[in-house]
């Protein structure tokens, strides 16, 4: 069976946009997902933070009302329904390295996330924040780029806009503050 080539193009415009349509949003999916477990992480680890500067705190009271108001980990599962085990995981947790440790690293290897940069949101959310911020805008761009060329299936390294470089330069200020020692917890 020949296929006639109106036939051939409307299934390459098809098969091209759903290949776009699919790409897109494995990509989008995929972003929700790393930033679900970024702030999963960074969740686990405030609450460990939290148990460990109660258990510190018990120790200047009282045997007594060290007692009565200690948290068992029992209640701590039930009112963040993560488990006993990785609770107290994370409680054992004490930071090995310094955030300005942790932050040079992750600027000394250009911003790539599994060198620092991970640790480093899980420690300043806020970070992680702009860090998606920024995401989210170069994610619009390309969508727009995307609709005004409409048979092209890649887009090209595109420039910054303004808002985004905005946002970097307050991602990189902040990130060099940490490692400089000029920002603490």
């Amino acid at each position: 069976m020949t296929t006639s080539p109106e036939q051939f193009d409307a299934d390459f415009r098809k098969a091209n946009g759903s290949y776009a349509i699919t790409r897109e949003r494995l990509r989008a999916a995929g972003e929700r997902a790393r930033t679900a477990e970024v702030m999963r992480r960074a969740a686990v680890a405030e609450m460990g933070q939290a148990i460990r500067e109660h258990r510190a705190a018990l120790d200047d009271v009282s045997p007594n009302l060290r007692t009565l108001h200690r948290i068992q980990m029992e209640d701590a599962e039930e009112l963040t329904g993560v488990s006993r085990r990785t609770l107290s995981e994370a409680a054992r947790a004490a930071a090995e390295r310094s955030d300005a440790e942790v932050a040079a690293e992750y600027r000394a290897y250009g911003y790539d996330l599994h060198y620092g940069g991970e640790e480093l949101h899980r420690r300043y959310p806020q970070l992680a924040g702009l860090h998606e911020a920024i995401k989210l805008l170069s994610s619009t761009q390309s969508e727009r780029w995307l609709a005004e060329h409409p048979d092209e299936v890649f887009v090209p390294l595109l420039d910054f806009t303004e808002e985004q470089l905005v946002l970097k330069n307050e991602y990189e200020r902040r990130v060099n503050a940490i490692a400089e020692g000029r920002i603490v917890r």
